[in-house]
């Protein structure tokens, strides 16, 4: 190989120069101009469709979202080398995700109304083992099951019987804290009242074992919940707890299983419901500046099929309608659908209403699965033949286009649920939820959080914040927040006159949210506040 002289080599840089020169100007020139300007044509009509885009914010808003944006982007850079939350199952991943200034602030934030909450799964589980566990006459037995899941009962005396699953008699809870010590006795309970592990995806490697878990839980609370001892407390803590997690009004889905009183006496469920009203209104007289109200959305077990209890629940749910409308929203079918008991096993008692001219509206479960094609997410196709008022979860809908055609029409609400689908198996990575599609596309959405105290979560804010950082873009803000608050209110059971006030107490409270994060994060060229 000839080797290049000085000369030869300064012809040969100047010739790179030359062609660089080129071909910068071909970079510059009209095809990638003209290229560019389409691709922005492209970013601008995406951000321009999603939920919240057509919000305007004010300046203080601006400033907020300034804080807010620079917050995510620095957690979504960190993804990329580091674990990002909405990524881990919840149950080992709150810990990343309480760490975030992105969550401080969603904590901070008015977060409007959950539509979609089970009543037993509100109050915190550490505060239901040190309140409601104290409390005299609870006896509770060991059942007979995979995880040796506990029953319990108040009562006067011994209970004379027992769930058919127990495997021990009844032994008093007093007692046997007494003896075990009351350190290992509130852990054990603690984790027979939820899912809570170190090990999620061990101990719950599928479906199968999640819900498995999950049922067993529910079954646990329901009996410490329905008794005229506990009842009042648990309703109490539970409307306490949303106002503390900064939410304004509550859409609850319950059995409206009878209370019991100690001496054996069983109350019919329309006491039931007379309690959370009499309830709820002595907390609007105690919180009229935080509380908004609640309502009530009676539900019925889907399994097992057993249709004569259907008609008679969803007969009662008429009658109740009709007496308490300011507070008796409407009716539901509750429980794993994959395990069966489709909508459409229930047409006749389903269909009794309009037959009768009854106002009964439903909010229907339907589409939380992953299956397609089969009996269990046709239920989305059952419930908008059956004019549900909303969907529940709605994880299966991108695969039934006219079931989103008729949702984006008509404004049925799906009630998104991030972190109950990610704990029970529906969707591992959050980023990977049909949520995503449906804020992009601007679908009627409410993020809410089914039955958070099974999983440790807040009762809003864990599900707010994986919903904005997993199933939104890096550039989104505050409009998405702001008008997922604002849908709970457009799309809840409310009055007109009732969304009006609840509105105006929200707005309040904006106002509040918006100095705070200033006071809090933005800078200033006298004191730099907390750093993102």
């Amino acid at each position: 190989m000839e080797i290049l002289n000085q000369q030869s080599w300064g012809t040969l840089l100047l010739a790179c120069v030359i062609g660089l020169l080129i071909y910068s100007m071909e970079v510059d020139g009209e095809p990638v101009a003209t290229y560019l300007g389409q691709r922005n044509q492209f970013l601008k009509s995406e951000i321009g469709e999603g939920v919240g885009a057509k919000l305007v914010l004010n300046e203080k808003e601006k400033r907020v979202d300034d804080i807010l944006l620079a917050a995510k982007r620095k957690e979504v850079a960190q993804g990329f080398s580091e674990t990002f939350p909405p990524t881990v199952n919840f149950l080992t991943g709150k810990p990343l995700v309480e760490k975030s200034a992105v969550f401080d602030i969603i904590k901070r934030m008015p977060k409007g109304g959950i539509l979609h909450i089970h009543e037993i799964s509100i109050a915190d589980p550490w505060w239901v083992v040190q309140t409601i566990t104290y409390l005299p006459h609870l006896y509770y037995c060991v059942s007979d099951d995979y995880f040796s899941s506990l029953r319990f009962k108040f009562a006067g005396t011994v209970p004379q019987e027992k769930p058919v699953a127990c495997k021990t008699e009844w032994a008093l809870v007093s007692e046997s804290r007494a003896a075990l010590g009351s350190s290992y006795f509130d852990q054990l309970l603690y984790h027979n009242l939820t899912m809570v592990t170190d090990q999620p995806d061990e101990v719950y490697p599928n479906t199968t074992m999640s819900w498995l878990r999950f049922q067993q839980a529910l079954l646990s609370l329901t009996d410490l919940y329905f008794s005229v001892t506990s009842f009042d407390l648990f309703v109490k803590q539970s409307l306490l707890q949303m106002i503390q997690d900064n939410v304004q009004y509550v859409e609850i889905r319950t059995v409206l299983f009878p209370l019991q009183e100690l001496d054996g006496t069983i109350h019919p469920p329309e006491y039931t419901l007379q309690q959370y009203i009499r309830i709820a209104e002595e907390f609007k007289q105690q919180y009229p500046n935080d509380f908004a109200g609640l309502k009530i959305i009676s539900s019925s077990i889907r399994h097992p099929v057993n249709r004569p209890l259907i008609k008679a629940q969803v007969q009662l749910a008429m009658d109740l309608r009709k007496k308490y409308p300011n507070y008796f929203a409407g009716y539901d079918l509750v429980a794993q659908e994959d395990g069966g008991g489709p909508l459409v096993d229930y047409l006749n008692e389903l269909l009794y209403p309009l037959e009768v001219g009854s106002d009964l509206p439903f909010f229907f479960h339907a589409g939380e699965t992953n299956w397609q094609g089969t009996f269990v997410d046709d239920n989305l196709i059952d419930a908008v033949l059956l004019n549900t008022t909303r969907i529940g979860h709605g994880y299966a809908i991108n695969k039934h286009p006219a079931v989103l055609e008729v949702v984006r029409s008509r404004g049925i609400a799906i009630e998104l649920n991030p972190i109950s689908n990610q704990v029970l198996h529906l969707v591992h990575d959050l980023r990977n939820h049909i949520g995503a599609s449906l804020i992009a596309e601007d679908y009627p959405v409410v993020v809410s959080s089914d039955d958070p105290a099974a999983w440790g979560s807040l009762p809003l804010s864990h599900d707010y914040y994986m919903a904005f950082m997993a199933m939104s873009r890096e550039t989104t803000g505050l409009t998405l927040l702001k008008q997922l608050a604002l849908n709970t209110f457009k799309y809840s059971a409310m009055t007109a006159s009732e969304k009006e006030a609840a509105n105006d107490l929200w707005q309040a409270k904006w106002n509040i949210f918006l100095d705070e994060t200033l006071a809090k994060y933005e800078l200033t060229e006298t004191m730099p506040k907390e750093e993102l």
